[in-house]
């Protein structure tokens, strides 16, 4: 029932303009992308919107000083058009869901399931009309037919009820302008047809000749998991839960591009427990000033009217244990695994979702912590085909600075002092500015 239903739903840091285009970072420390370690102080010289020169800091700063840089995050699964309360965002809460997103550092995002409105958006923003995050898109995402899912808009989804049909919408979206191929794939022996291995497969390979990407959210189904495993697709959201980890290779673990989505499912797990949504409102309203402004009391007000059936709430609990577990004992997957945050399910906000995400994954992983900063940045904007990740010359200049030293204190960026994109600061806290555009 619960899968059913998720189914569809600054001190001495100085910044200094050198130029109308060219501006400086200075007494900054850098994280290595190979060593995920922080380098000696540099200045970090920006222009045209790349990094144009890293060089040893001319002053000898203090460590109170210093302040860090990293490459900004992107999201590989966010729903704009749904705010997070169950209900559908307008053109206003469009507007803060994009100033959200910067505020946490997240500078590309990959729109699911939200429709053609999106490309007015994308305009504005590549126009500076609107100062956001690079919106990605793919098609509609495509599921088989079923009785829960006919009031589906089929615009925003494409239901197929033969292969035949299948097959004709996959050749209209290997053809588009878009990089990926979205499945929501959830087994049901009800269907009037299902994806054996065989057909899955066929389809995998007709994507990928056309260098598209398949991905396929599985909602944590464990025949959906095997069959799409078994046909050799290997970018999967959602969680794998731990009765499949003796099913699953070594071999094929390693090859696995997963996002598992955890935040969604913990909120499954709680959303029936008013004392412990709470207590995650009032600690996140503690971290964040931002959101405490501007969600805050909205999810107080929502949680109110959540009443869920004890079973209904055991049961999450323990299928989120189940994906915990397999998650934790085994830490290799971390290596190509990469960040969706889930925004616009219920409770989970734009870009603090994402921190939240990540936030999830540095608690319960065994492995290195430094080793899991890859999956914000680098493997993430992969995926959305975003070169990004890397701090170093001739880079693109998409970088977060921090007050502290993220992997020693993550819950610094709850508080990033500077968004920059594309080599221009949107977000400067300590001057109290934000580029957000035009209202």
């Amino acid at each position: 029932m619960l899968r059913s239903l998720l189914f569809f739903l600054l001190g001495g840091y100085s910044f200094v303009s050198l130029a109308a285009k060219e501006v400086s970072l200075q007494n900054v420390r850098y994280l290595y992308a190979r060593t995920k370690v922080f380098s000696p102080a540099v200045d970090i010289i920006l222009d045209a919107g790349k990094i144009k020169k890293i060089r040893n800091s001319i002053d000898l700063p203090t460590k109170q000083e210093i302040r860090y840089v990293i490459p900004s995050f992107c999201d590989a699964h966010v729903t704009l058009g749904a705010n997070s309360l169950g209900g559908q965002n307008d053109p206003s809460n469009i507007r803060l869901a994009l100033k959200s997103f910067l505020e946490y550092g997240f500078t590309h995002i990959l729109s699911v399931a939200d429709g053609k409105w999106v490309e007015k958006w994308q305009k504005k923003i590549a126009s500076s009309k609107v100062v956001g995050p690079d919106i990605h898109q793919h098609a509609r995402p495509l599921l088989l037919q079923h009785k829960e899912n006919t009031a589906l808009s089929s615009e925003l989804y494409y239901r197929s009820e033969s292969e035949e049909k299948f097959l004709q919408e996959i050749k209209r979206q290997v053809k588009n302008r878009f990089s990926h191929v979205h499945l929501f794939y959830r087994y049901n022996p009800e269907d009037q047809f299902f994806f054996t291995p065989y057909f899955l497969r066929k389809v995998r390979l007709y994507i990928e000749r056309a260098n598209k990407t398949f991905l396929v959210s599985t909602f944590a189904d464990e025949s959906a998991i095997l069959h799409s495993l078994s046909s050799g697709v290997r970018h999967l959201y959602h969680p794998i839960p731990y009765s499949l980890n003796q099913e699953i290779t070594p071999i094929l673990k390693r090859e696995l591009h997963w996002s598992p989505m955890f935040m969604v499912y913990y909120i499954l797990s709680i959303q029936g427990n008013k004392a412990k949504v709470d207590t995650m409102r009032k600690e996140l309203s503690q971290k964040s000033t931002f959101f405490k402004s501007n969600y805050a009391k909205a999810m107080q007000e929502f949680a109110k009217t959540r009443v869920l059936p004890k079973k209904d709430t055991l049961y999450a609990v323990e299928e989120f244990n189940s994906y915990i577990q397999f998650f934790a004992e085994n830490k290799s997957m971390v290596k190509n695994m990469y960040l969706s945050s889930g925004t616009g399910n219920l409770f989970l906000f734009p870009g603090i979702a994402g921190l939240q995400e990540f936030q999830f994954l540095l608690k319960h992983s065994q492995a290195k912590k430094s080793d899991l900063w890859s999956i914000p940045s680098i493997n993430t904007c992969n995926v959305l085909g975003v070169a990004n990740g890397v701090v170093a010359e001739g880079k693109e200049a998409n970088l977060l600075v921090l007050k502290d030293n993220p992997i020693e204190n993550p819950d610094t960026l709850y508080t990033i002092l500077k968004v920059i994109k594309k080599g221009k600061v949107v977000i400067d806290r300590k001057n109290n500015r934000r580029r957000y555009g035009r209202k």
